[in-house]
């Protein structure tokens, strides 16, 4: 709408509020269709449930490494599971996969790998069958300063008067094996299970547990002195 230059004085004033009104009123009324589309979308969007047959179980090379990086992430703890053989027969080994399972009643679950084939190598762990035998066991906790003790439990186990792989133990309840050193320990049975494709997740609840000192947890990171620069887009590191 062309403005006539030569139109001043009061008139020329109540036609450029009038103009400004109108273009600040369409304005307004373009700004709130924006907003009704763009809250009117989601909601759509969101009460659609996904169609999990459409997702893919295997990943691509970018969502591997992606999530290789992102599991490395996860903080865990170090501990030594030990358990008493039908036989009598002490056992031992480091874990890591272990979390508290509720607040009502005392569970946790444990990760624990099974005899098989891992990463190319294979293995038979006496530890696992016992586990699953027995169905009870003892739980070390390892302080930040128990590197040595995860990896000593990495190995065979050997018992030599009250030390094992080099460090006194005791036992209690259950007859597993617990780390006098350990800051805390817990016994357990196994309610239930479920299995991974190679670990076997066990449901526990504590029977038993102890403290000595209060010490922070060692971490997966720190026992197996993980290289700094570990982030990667390669899905085969």
């Amino acid at each position: 709408m062309p403005i006539d230059k030569s139109n001043s004085g009061k008139a020329g004033s109540v036609a450029r509020r009038w103009l400004l009104a109108m273009a600040a009123t369409g304005l307004a009324a373009a700004g709130a269709a924006l907003t009704l589309a763009a809250h009117s979308q989601p909601a759509a969007v969101e009460g659609k449930a996904p169609d999990l047959s459409q997702f893919e179980s295997a990943l691509s090379p970018e969502v591997e490494a992606a999530k290789k990086n992102a599991f490395i992430m996860i903080p865990y703890g170090m501990f030594v599971l030990g358990v008493a053989g039908q036989d009598g027969k002490l056992h031992a080994g480091t874990v890591n996969w272990v979390m508290q399972s509720a607040y009502k009643e005392a569970f946790f679950t444990i990760g624990v790998r099974r005899p098989g084939e891992l990463f190319g190598f294979p293995y038979a762990d006496s530890l696992y069958t016992a586990l699953t035998e027995t169905k009870a066991f003892s739980l070390s906790f390892l302080g930040e300063d128990q590197a040595d003790a995860a990896r000593a439990f990495m190995a065979t186990v050997e018992i030599e008067g009250s030390t094992i792989n080099g460090f006194e133990f005791a036992t209690a309840m259950t007859g597993g094996p617990i780390l006098t050193s350990a800051p805390a320990w817990l016994e357990a049975r196994i309610e239930d299970q479920m299995e991974g494709p190679d670990h076997t997740l066990f449901l526990a609840r504590v029977i038993n547990a102890g403290n000595t000192v209060e010490r922070e947890l060692l971490r997966d990171r720190d026992a197996t002195s993980r290289p700094g620069g570990w982030l990667s887009n390669d899905p085969d590191l």
